[in-house]
């Protein structure tokens, strides 16, 4: 077999995105609808139409990222029953293709579902703004999401693709409250870094070397790419030795 044919990739993507697929979808766009449009009715609701669009498109753009982190959290998605595990084992796909459509079930997918509520619920704020204000002045949050991007964006894309291959690896070598143990190492690990780092640049390169911002943001943006890479491939080796049953703590 093959590890990996195309036809057979996406026979496996239809198996498992429908309906499991849809219903997660769906389920995660009315749980983020609901924040959003409390958010969005005190919005449209403050004194003198002072919309405050941008504290509106940060919060935005806090749920979409959110959900985009946590979402390898659902990797083992409709695992809970020992015959669920067995059947998707058994299914004439490669490891490399299951892992794939995994990847796709619970990061894009889920993804997906968050980025539809904020689409439909920033429409539905631009409609109810512009009886207000009228339609040429009306906007909505996610706009301002948009522009208040700033910084290295390169280097806030590394970071963030570095925590969800970290979360991937948690989510799959931790059978039992595997989101717990993870988000607990992560805290752990990112607090060692931050001290291991100041006492570097207070000790060796403040004061022998000069380093710009750029320098810095470079090496940083190198560092993660390279741990992402890593931890996405250690995902995929604890996703072949994954065993359906286990009694332990770690999943392999």
């Amino acid at each position: 077999m093959k590890s990996f044919d195309i036809h057979r990739f996406w026979n496996l993507l239809k198996l498992d995105l429908y309906p499991k697929g849809l219903t997660m979808s769906l389920g995660v766009a009315c749980g983020v609808s609901v924040p959003i449009a409390l958010v969005y009715y005190l919005m449209l609701n403050r004194p003198s139409n002072n919309f405050d669009l941008d504290a509106g498109g940060a919060f935005t753009m806090g749920i979409l990222l959110s959900c985009f982190l946590m979402s390898p959290f659902f990797f083992k998605k409709g695992w809970k029953a020992k015959k669920d595990r067995i059947s998707f084992m058994m299914i004439p796909a490669s490891n490399l293709e299951k892992f794939l459509d995994r990847m796709i079930f619970s990061s894009v997918i889920l993804t997906l579902g968050a980025l539809s509520a904020i689409v439909l619920s920033n429409l539905l704020f631009y409609i109810a703004m512009s009886f207000k204000v009228g339609l040429v002045n009306a906007s909505c949050p996610w706009i301002y999401a948009i522009k208040g991007i700033s910084g290295n964006i390169f280097s806030s894309l590394a970071e963030i693709i570095l925590m969800h291959a970290f979360f991937t690896l948690g989510s799959i070598l931790f059978k039992a409250k595997g989101w717990l143990i993870t988000l607990l190492l992560f805290g752990i690990s990112i607090y060692s870094i931050s001290q291991v780092s100041n006492l570097v640049e207070w000790t060796i390169i403040g004061r022998q070397f000069e380093f710009s911002i750029n320098d810095t943001d470079t090496i940083g943006t190198f560092i993660c790419i390279i741990l992402s890479v890593i931890f996405y491939y250690l995902s995929y080796c604890s996703f072949k030795r994954m065993q359906v049953v286990n009694n332990g703590l770690i999943n392999v």
